[in-house]
């Protein structure tokens, strides 16, 4: 069988991990904002298309700060588009953890589904043979009779046919 996973993170690295990101997140819980779905689709946010123009106007409100209204402050929108920047930063390296742990997930999914279809048909055919193992194995009849098709919808390898992908009978 071709492994994808080829080692595993020890039990107390990814402990540690997990404490140290937990952390991470206590430590920002104060500063954070939660939106809903509803305001979050209705705000004009900086896109990347907009950080010129955030640049500028910052930058010109800064020069010209007396040319702005009495009440307005550039500092405080410069203030911002800095945090907004380390804010980013620290976005891009949690994406950049999530990507890993996905991929990661991913690949051992295609082992441990691997090492299923390979036991599941060894089962099968051994279940011919052996009375006990027959009767064991319904469990696994019953399984798949309920959750077949669900299974096919799951899997896209299962709808095209893939070797290695039928499920057990």
């Amino acid at each position: 069988m071709n492994l994808m996973v080829r080692s595993f993170a020890p039990s107390d690295e990814l402990e540690d991990a997990i404490n140290q990101i937990n952390g991470l997140i206590n430590n920002l819980d104060p500063f954070k904002v939660s939106l809903s779905n509803d305001a979050r689709k209705k705000m004009r946010v900086v896109g990347s298309s907009r950080l010129g123009l955030v640049d500028i106007v910052s930058r010109l409100a800064t020069q010209y700060d007396e040319k702005l209204a009495k009440n307005d402050n550039a500092k405080d929108l410069k203030e911002r588009v800095a945090y907004l920047q380390v804010l980013r930063a620290y976005r891009i390296a949690a994406q950049k953890l999530c990507e890993a742990l996905d991929d990661t997930d991913k690949a051992l999914g295609k082992d441990i589904m691997g090492y299923v279809d390979k036991f599941g048909d060894s089962l099968q055919s051994a279940r011919k043979y052996d009375g006990d193992l027959d009767e064991a194995i319904k469990e696994l009849d019953d399984y798949n009779a309920r959750f077949k098709k669900v299974m096919e919808e799951e899997d896209p390898e299962l709808e095209a046919g893939e070797p290695g992908s039928e499920l057990p009978q």
